[in-house]
């Protein structure tokens, strides 16, 4: 990514960005359980955001931001990564998408590496750790939901 440029890199970010929101519309849809629906709707929501922020970049939304310490369960690293169809279980999909935000984080955390623009840097640095915050909330979900029915 260092030959980059950073115009390049946010506009590859908005599209995984866009591929993201699609993918948790599509998953909310094929979940039963209303917690995990509604999750993984707000994460679509999320995603779009994130598209937005990166579409529309301005420094100045970041300017008070502080990174954060977002916990990793490390329960995603323990599963096999399957792509996903319209057969897929819930507890197929719930792994998909922990990968996904694992992938994505660290995207970003790469990205904001072969940056030297300190604003996109910060944006970047800011993506991964909500990207750190979906893994999260999609591994509690899975370790309430898929965990303790089995």
């Amino acid at each position: 990514m260092a030959n980059e440029t950073a115009a390049g890199i946010l506009e590859l970010a908005a599209n995984k960005e866009n591929e993201a929101h699609w993918f948790y519309k599509k998953a909310a849809g094929k979940v039963k359980d209303p917690g995990a629906k509604t999750m993984l709707a707000d994460l679509a929501e999320e995603e779009l955001k994130h598209k937005a922020l990166l579409e529309d970049f301005d420094a100045a939304v970041l300017k008070d931001w502080q990174p954060q310490h977002i916990q990793d369960l490390r329960i995603s690293d323990f599963l096999e990564d399957r792509l996903i169809s319209d057969d897929s279980s819930p507890q197929e999909i719930m792994i998909y998408a922990m990968k996904r935000e694992d992938k994505a984080k660290r995207f970003y955390e790469q990205a904001a590496a072969g940056t030297s623009d300190a604003s996109v840097k910060k944006t970047f640095d800011m993506l991964a750790g909500e990207e750190a915050k979906h893994k999260l909330q999609l591994e509690k979900l899975y370790d309430d939901v898929i965990l303790k029915e089995n």
